[in-house]
């Protein structure tokens, strides 16, 4: 019997992390669960989990004979304003925008601490995360194919923000 091991897509974009909190000089410690040290920490365990088989394969000859990486890394591409205008209105878009360009002042005014936050760097970070997102999706269900030649099924998505 021949080992088929399941290659999977694996979207990271550094970038995504630049969507933080801006800095709350009134609650010092102001920090949400939501933040972008998951996406770091879950893509490490991903890759400390490729090294382990990996390991093991060196120990177990003939379980993987020849070990490939587990997952392709997939390259991140921002989306565009008709594909974000399917799900979100016009309005929103143009306010997340304008998000780029106020003042820290004015976007802890925007901050919701139990809901929400915005910083410069959030519409560049929503783009990368919806754009990752559709990215996934068209390659796992267009049959597209790895450098290997293999079809890959199947897709991880490390996004952020959220929503």
């Amino acid at each position: 019997m021949t080992n088929v091991k399941t290659q999977v897509y694996l979207l990271f974009d550094e970038r995504m992390a630049l969507h933080r909190p801006v800095h709350q000089p009134d609650n010092p410690n102001y920090y949400p669960v939501e933040n972008s040290n998951r996406i770091f920490k879950i893509y490490g365990s991903l890759l400390d989990l490729e090294k382990r088989l990996l390991r093991q394969s060196q120990f177990i000859p003939g379980i993987m004979p020849h070990y490939e990486s587990r997952f392709v890394e997939f390259p991140c591409k921002p989306v565009d304003r008709e594909t974000v205008e399917l799900v979100h209105t016009p309005e929103h878009y143009d306010w997340l925008y304008h998000t780029m360009f106020l003042s820290e002042a004015k976007l802890r005014q925007l901050t919701d601490p139990d809901d929400l936050y915005v910083c410069s760097s959030t519409f560049l970070a929503a783009l990368l995360s919806c754009g990752g997102a559709v990215q996934c999706v068209d390659a796992v269900t267009s049959g597209r194919r790895c450098s290997a030649g293999n079809k890959i099924t199947r897709a991880i998505a490390l996004i952020r923000p959220p929503g």
